[in-house]
């Protein structure tokens, strides 16, 4: 609430789940009138160009004072690309994690960590749930592009009664 600028990192060569859920997310941020910025330490994979707000994805660092970077689907701060933007930037933001991976490290300054959801996608649609955040439709879209990735079209062992259910809610 008291960050000024925000930065939404997925993980380098993201994929729908990490793009996924730093696009919904963005948009719940946006929507509390946040300056808040996507930027991926890597190239975005055009495939995922369908995802809404995927236009608004930035290929080079914003050059503010940033306060805050949320991490999103990553389970490492190399992994992220977090650590070299840090030390190219200069900066020292407080960092939220949100993963799902049990081999996270747990490197934020906050970590929502959740190894038993099927997707960082899965943590999100909980977390706008608890605090009775509406899910619009585009936030949907990229909240299902993560679940369906991760469970590979409902085809692994992360696929659960939690991830169909919050698919069928979606």
């Amino acid at each position: 609430e008291q960050s000024t600028y925000i930065v939404l990192m997925p993980h380098k060569n993201p994929d729908p789940d990490a793009l996924g859920s730093v696009l919904a997310l963005y948009e719940y941020i946006k929507a509390l009138n946040k300056t808040v910025y996507m930027y991926c330490a890597s190239e975005v994979p055009q495939t995922l160009s369908f995802l809404p707000h995927f236009d608004q994805i930035l290929n080079k660092f914003p050059d503010k004072d940033i306060d805050l970077i949320i991490n999103l689907d990553s389970g490492d701060i190399e992994y992220a690309g977090l650590l070299e933007t840090l030390e190219q930037n200069n900066i020292n933001p407080t960092i939220i994690n949100i993963d799902h991976h049990p081999t996270n490290t747990h490197f934020g300054n906050i970590n929502l960590v959740q190894p038993k959801a099927s997707s960082t996608a899965e943590i999100l649609y909980y977390f706008f749930q608890s605090l009775e955040i509406p899910v619009t439709d585009t936030m949907a879209t990229n909240l299902l592009a993560g679940i369906i990735s991760d469970t590979m079209n409902f085809t692994n062992k992360a696929t659960s009664y939690p991830a169909l259910s919050v698919t069928s809610e979606l």
